[in-house]
Protein backbone atom coordinates (compact mmCIF):
# COMPACT_ATOMS: atom_id res chain seq x y z
CA UNK A 1 0.00 0.00 0.00
CA UNK A 2 2.43 2.43 0.34
CA UNK A 3 4.58 1.57 -2.76
CA UNK A 4 1.24 2.67 -4.34
CA UNK A 5 0.96 5.86 -2.20
CA UNK A 6 4.40 6.97 -3.15
CA UNK A 7 4.17 6.28 -6.74
CA UNK A 8 0.96 8.34 -6.77
CA UNK A 9 2.54 11.41 -5.05
CA UNK A 10 5.46 10.83 -7.67
CA UNK A 11 3.21 10.71 -10.57
CA UNK A 12 1.76 13.85 -9.57
CA UNK A 13 4.62 16.26 -8.84
CA UNK A 14 6.91 15.06 -11.39
CA UNK A 15 4.11 15.55 -13.98
CA UNK A 16 2.91 11.91 -15.41
CA UNK A 17 0.35 12.36 -18.15
CA UNK A 18 -3.05 11.02 -17.31
CA UNK A 19 -4.73 9.11 -20.12
CA UNK A 20 -8.24 8.68 -20.75
CA UNK A 21 -9.31 6.28 -23.51
CA UNK A 22 -8.99 6.90 -26.88
CA UNK A 23 -12.96 5.36 -26.89
CA UNK A 24 -13.49 9.25 -25.13
CA UNK A 25 -13.34 11.36 -28.37
CA UNK A 26 -16.96 12.36 -28.31
CA UNK A 27 -19.40 10.75 -31.00
CA UNK A 28 -20.18 13.55 -32.95
CA UNK A 29 -16.39 14.29 -33.84
CA UNK A 30 -14.19 12.86 -36.85
CA UNK A 31 -11.62 9.74 -36.75
CA UNK A 32 -8.89 11.80 -37.31
CA UNK A 33 -8.01 15.47 -36.10
CA UNK A 34 -10.52 15.77 -33.71
CA UNK A 35 -9.16 17.81 -30.73
CA UNK A 36 -10.48 20.79 -31.90
CA UNK A 37 -13.70 19.49 -31.74
CA UNK A 38 -13.26 17.54 -28.54
CA UNK A 39 -12.44 21.10 -26.77
CA UNK A 40 -15.74 22.18 -28.25
CA UNK A 41 -17.59 19.11 -26.58
CA UNK A 42 -14.78 19.75 -23.58
CA UNK A 43 -16.44 23.69 -22.84
CA UNK A 44 -19.91 23.25 -24.14
CA UNK A 45 -19.95 24.86 -27.29
CA UNK A 46 -23.51 24.40 -28.47
CA UNK A 47 -23.82 26.13 -31.70
CA UNK A 48 -23.11 23.64 -34.53
CA UNK A 49 -21.90 25.78 -36.75
CA UNK A 50 -19.29 27.28 -34.65
CA UNK A 51 -18.44 23.80 -33.36
CA UNK A 52 -17.86 22.78 -36.85
CA UNK A 53 -15.53 25.68 -37.59
CA UNK A 54 -13.85 25.08 -33.83
CA UNK A 55 -12.58 21.39 -35.58
CA UNK A 56 -9.64 23.04 -37.30
CA UNK A 57 -7.31 23.62 -34.13
CA UNK A 58 -6.09 27.18 -35.99
CA UNK A 59 -9.36 28.61 -35.75
CA UNK A 60 -9.09 28.84 -31.98
CA UNK A 61 -6.81 31.72 -32.46
CA UNK A 62 -9.99 33.59 -33.05
CA UNK A 63 -11.72 31.88 -30.06
CA UNK A 64 -12.46 33.76 -26.91
CA UNK A 65 -10.40 36.91 -26.13
CA UNK A 66 -7.03 37.20 -25.87
CA UNK A 67 -4.58 36.03 -22.94
CA UNK A 68 -1.24 37.66 -22.00
CA UNK A 69 0.34 34.08 -21.87
CA UNK A 70 -0.23 30.87 -20.19
CA UNK A 71 -2.15 30.46 -17.17
CA UNK A 72 -4.58 27.52 -15.97
CA UNK A 73 -7.84 27.69 -18.07
CA UNK A 74 -6.02 29.43 -21.14
CA UNK A 75 -6.34 27.91 -24.16
CA UNK A 76 -3.44 27.09 -26.38
CA UNK A 77 -3.17 27.09 -30.26
CA UNK A 78 -0.40 25.30 -31.54
CA UNK A 79 0.78 25.23 -35.66
CA UNK A 80 2.76 23.14 -36.70
CA UNK A 81 3.77 22.45 -40.50
CA UNK A 82 1.02 19.99 -41.32
CA UNK A 83 -1.86 21.51 -39.53
CA UNK A 84 -1.80 22.32 -35.54
CA UNK A 85 -3.28 21.12 -32.06
CA UNK A 86 -5.30 22.49 -29.34
CA UNK A 87 -5.88 22.38 -25.64
CA UNK A 88 -6.67 23.83 -22.45
CA UNK A 89 -3.91 24.81 -19.83
CA UNK A 90 -4.55 23.19 -16.31
CA UNK A 91 -0.79 24.29 -15.09
CA UNK A 92 2.16 25.93 -15.92
CA UNK A 93 5.33 24.75 -14.99
CA UNK A 94 9.15 26.44 -15.52
CA UNK A 95 9.46 28.96 -18.82
CA UNK A 96 8.30 27.27 -21.85
CA UNK A 97 6.15 24.31 -20.06
CA UNK A 98 2.73 23.52 -19.20
CA UNK A 99 0.37 20.76 -18.27
CA UNK A 100 -2.37 20.92 -21.08
CA UNK A 101 -5.64 18.72 -21.55
CA UNK A 102 -6.33 18.04 -25.41
CA UNK A 103 -8.27 15.38 -27.31
CA UNK A 104 -6.30 13.02 -30.00
CA UNK A 105 -3.24 13.49 -28.10
CA UNK A 106 -1.63 10.52 -29.66
CA UNK A 107 -5.05 8.91 -30.31
CA UNK A 108 -6.39 9.39 -26.40
CA UNK A 109 -7.92 12.20 -24.19
CA UNK A 110 -4.47 13.40 -22.63
CA UNK A 111 -3.17 15.55 -19.51
CA UNK A 112 0.67 15.90 -20.07
CA UNK A 113 3.68 18.25 -19.61
CA UNK A 114 4.38 19.72 -23.24
CA UNK A 115 6.53 22.59 -24.41
CA UNK A 116 4.93 25.99 -25.59
CA UNK A 117 7.25 25.78 -28.51
CA UNK A 118 4.83 26.39 -31.55
CA UNK A 119 1.79 28.50 -29.76
CA UNK A 120 0.40 30.95 -31.99
CA UNK A 121 -2.43 32.30 -29.93
CA UNK A 122 -3.17 32.31 -25.81
CA UNK A 123 -6.94 32.19 -25.66
CA UNK A 124 -9.51 32.99 -22.51
CA UNK A 125 -12.67 31.03 -23.23
CA UNK A 126 -15.63 33.02 -23.34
Amino acid sequence: MRVICVAIVLAFFVGAPTVSRAEDRPELCPPHDWCGCWLATYLGIKDQKQRRELWVARNWASYGRPADGPAPGVIAVYAYAKGGHVGLVTAVRQQGYVVLKSGNDNGAVRERERSTVGVIAWRIPR
